[in-house]
């Protein structure tokens, strides 16, 4: 069940790859696929009284813990 689009999952909306793993322009498809969000995170942040920087390295720390967590089965929304 998808849920409902609330102001902030509104527009947070990521492609599909279209390319495979193993293809060197995935990395780049990924990054541009995700930019849009991850710019709405950053924003949403700061406008809540984040800095910035702080933000940014949290986001990279939790990041990091996700890589070293198994890989959870897939769900569509």
């Amino acid at each position: 069940m998808t849920p409902p689009d609330t102001p902030m999952t509104k527009h947070l909306r990521i492609n599909s790859p279209t390319l495979e793993p193993q293809d060197v322009e995935y990395l780049a498809e990924c990054q541009f696929a995700i930019e849009p969000s991850l710019a709405k995170l950053l924003s949403v942040a700061e406008l809540a009284g984040w800095d910035r920087t702080h933000v940014v390295l949290a986001a990279f720390s939790l990041c990091a813990e996700f890589a070293r967590q198994p890989q959870y089965p897939r769900t569509k929304q």
